[in-house]
């Protein structure tokens, strides 16, 4: 995901990673080197991570730089910043959940400006396009492109959120997690814990998407072979009724095979 930092931040980023797993004196000019800038951007630098990070000590003397990490800190803290602060992550997030908006609302909501917004939204959909067909519209906020292609909000949430954050405001966790585990059961999806919250993110985005309107074309024969396990499933017109409620969304068999043929897709 760090390919749609700034140039800075992507720099910024590298010096805090070297620092971080050296732990011992470098040089001003050997750092410059190897972040392919001058000291004088590098001491720059330097001085706005000790502002971005404050209870992170970034020392400098005449052996050179070094960092002195609290225990509880880690790279991956420093990363999450980065993604937090990002113009480019900021955009995509809220893209992600105010789709619909009239681009004038976009530039207020974001402190932004039309110019900014397209500038980005080019960036964006230029580092991403080796990889995803993805783009960004703004008359009115929208994310088009592969429909399948989308779901990398699932990478990026997994980093940009801690843990035992949840990013998704208008969709409780706890239900979620009740739809996501009944469910799991008959995908026949290897479900392992190291990848149990990448799951649940993806389960959320899928939701989000389908509310505003977005499918994936299912293959026929998915039917064929998912449906009748779903038929079999005991009190289940009372399931979809139940997770209906929970989700804000009418579950139905179709719905269900579009939240779970990512899974499908993979484990094919």
């Amino acid at each position: 995901m760090r390919n749609l930092l700034s140039t800075k931040d992507q720099r910024q980023l590298h010096l805090m990673e070297i620092l971080i797993q050296n732990r011992n004196w470098l040089r001003l000019h050997t750092l410059a080197e190897q972040l392919g800038c001058t000291e004088r951007i590098l001491k720059n630098d330097l001085n706005e991570l000790r502002t971005a990070f404050p209870t992170i000590d970034i020392q400098s003397s005449v052996n050179g730089i070094m960092i002195d990490l609290e225990v509880n800190t880690s790279v991956e803290d420093v990363y999450q910043y980065f993604l937090a602060h990002s113009q480019s992550f900021q955009l995509l997030e809220y893209m992600f959940f105010n789709e619909g908006l009239p681009i004038y609302r976009t530039v207020e909501n974001l402190h932004s400006s039309n110019a900014n917004l397209y500038r980005l939204g080019r960036n964006i959909t230029k580092t991403l396009s080796s990889q995803f067909q993805i783009e960004l519209s703004f008359t009115p906020t929208a994310i088009l492109g592969n429909e399948t292609d989308i779901h990398f909000f699932a990478q990026y949430f997994s980093e940009r959120y801690y843990f035992l954050d949840w990013p998704f405001p208008d969709l409780p966790e706890e239900d979620l997690t009740e739809f996501a585990d009944f469910f799991y059961k008959i995908t026949n999806y290897p479900m392992r814990f190291s990848i149990y919250r990448m799951y649940k993110l993806m389960i959320a985005i899928s939701i989000y998407r389908i509310k505003n309107g977005h499918f994936i074309d299912l293959p026929n024969h998915f039917f064929d072979e998912y449906y009748p396990l779903l038929m079999n499933i005991p009190n289940f017109e009372e399931l979809l009724v139940h997770f209906s409620e929970k989700l804000g969304l009418e579950i139905t068999p179709d719905i269900i095979a579009q939240i779970f043929i990512m899974f499908y897709a993979f484990h094919s």
